[in-house]
């Protein structure tokens, strides 16, 4: 318990293993979004809006709020195509 919290906070300053960590953490992200043709701000951007919203799902079902009968897995991977268009049409 509270591992994926301890994931969502950036390192503290000095702390130099966390934030090599991050960084390469970072670098895959900014990678993967690369191949969208993104590059400065839009990146920037684009890493948040991901996320953002992958923290928003991920924090929303492990709390609990997720009872509908409709399967998680399969609004997660709506979730998930949602991010694909908008980052295929960020413009």
């Amino acid at each position: 318990p509270g591992v994926y919290a301890g994931t969502a906070m950036a390192p503290a300053p000095g702390d130099v293993e966390h934030t090599q960590a991050a960084t390469a953490v970072q670098r895959v992200v900014f990678a993967v979004l690369e191949g969208y043709g993104l590059a400065g701000d839009a990146l920037v951007d684009a890493m948040r809006m991901l996320h953002a919203a992958l923290h928003g799902f991920v924090t929303l079902e492990d709390g609990g709020s997720f009872k509908m009968a409709r399967d998680v897995d399969a609004s997660f991977a709506r979730l998930v195509a949602a991010m694909d268009v908008a980052l295929a049409n960020w413009g």
